[in-house]
């Protein structure tokens, strides 16, 4: 459980110092309030450019296909226009941050004209598609990816073609390679989420809908697949949940997703030998997406759906220490950003 000191702020004369203080006894979800930011939406994706220190996110389903780029800073979320060639709108794409080559990786989703398979790359100012050879995974979407920074190469496992998909592909920077599939692999499957362990050396797959929906783990050494810890409790079977690599704990954080009945909102960890519920907050959800920013040392969570119709929210969170900020958005940390702040410790 998370436990909150009880604080007092003075409004006039508040400090950079005070404002990056922490008055967490435990990281916990602390829900971001912002002037503007993308449009409540789901199925969207998002990665975290470290070099440049920004959340990078892009498309969804918002009652259409969205095909509009936003950075989150930390405090503001920016609309990024561009003047060239951009993805054409979509949802239930993939994207990794590839840190060899300093660029953002999108694959696929379901568009207007349904599935797609075009591979882009944004480097923080531009979209560029890349032209790559023949051999590449099918259209699809619901697939998920992981980027193994040991080997520089993006993973992408399964997926919706039609029907679920089971095939592993790597992405190098230039080529698609199929990667064989060995006796022991993942069952074909949609809707998973995936993440690399830079501690470990290991891509972390978790559930999916491979039709009745599923509750196995299993990691990717990139040579075999292998189903670990069999018999652990851990999170329910899910699908259209969202995990990433938490390295300031050495720990994969999964958050939310539903199983066609119930909406989750717990979160749990994986440090590789157990599976561990951790602390939640944000309301229960799924086609949302997360984020690890290791500057800053925070999960960043934004948007998805909260019930089984067209319940898009567009809130912002972030699992870490709680302390004030630009919570405005208005370039400076003041008074005016401490009903915000009161209102996020109280979870209001």
């Amino acid at each position: 459980m998370c436990r909150l000191f009880s604080c007092v702020v003075r409004v006039a004369g508040i400090t950079v110092a005070m404002a990056q203080s922490s008055i967490a006894a435990e990281p916990c979800w602390n829900r971001r309030f912002t002037v503007q930011q993308p449009s409540a939406r789901g199925d969207h994706a998002m990665a975290y450019d470290s070099k440049r220190g920004v959340t990078v996110l892009f498309g969804g389903w918002d009652g259409a296909n969205d095909g509009e780029t936003w950075e989150w800073h930390g405090s503001v979320w920016t609309t990024r226009s561009t003047s060239g060639p951009v993805p054409s709108p979509r949802e239930n794409h993939a994207m990794v941050y590839d840190s060899q080559r300093g660029v953002v990786v999108l694959f696929g989703g379901l568009g207007q004209s349904g599935y797609l398979n075009d591979t882009w790359e944004w480097d923080g100012c531009a979209w560029i598609q890349r032209d790559v050879p023949a051999e590449k995974p099918s259209p699809r979407s619901n697939h998920a990816m992981a980027y193994d920074s040991s080997r520089g190469v993006t993973i992408l496992f399964g997926g919706w073609t039609g029907a679920t998909n089971g095939e592993t592909w790597e992405w190098n920077g230039s080529l698609w390679t199929q990667r064989p599939t060995p006796e022991e692999a993942p069952t074909a499957r949609a809707s998973h989420a995936m993440t690399y362990d830079s501690l470990r050396g290991i891509t972390v797959l978790f559930g999916g809908n491979d039709g009745p929906g599923d509750n196995e783990t299993w990691e990717w050494n990139g040579t075999v697949w292998t189903q670990v810890c069999p018999e652990c409790d851990g999170p329910s079977p899910r699908w259209e949940h969202a995990m990433t690599f938490d390295s300031s704990r050495g720990v994969a954080v999964l958050f939310g997703g539903w199983d066609n009945v119930n909406i989750h909102g717990d979160a749990w960890t994986w440090d590789g030998q157990a599976w561990t519920e951790d602390c939640g907050g944000p309301l229960p959800r799924f086609e949302h997406a997360l984020a690890y920013d290791s500057l800053r040392n925070v999960i960043v969570l934004f948007g998805g759906r909260a019930s089984s119709g067209l319940d898009f929210v567009n809130d912002t969170w972030e699992f870490g220490h709680l302390g004030l900020g630009d919570l405005n958005g208005d370039g400076v940390v003041d008074g005016e950003d401490v009903p915000l702040f009161v209102a996020a410790l109280l979870g209001t």
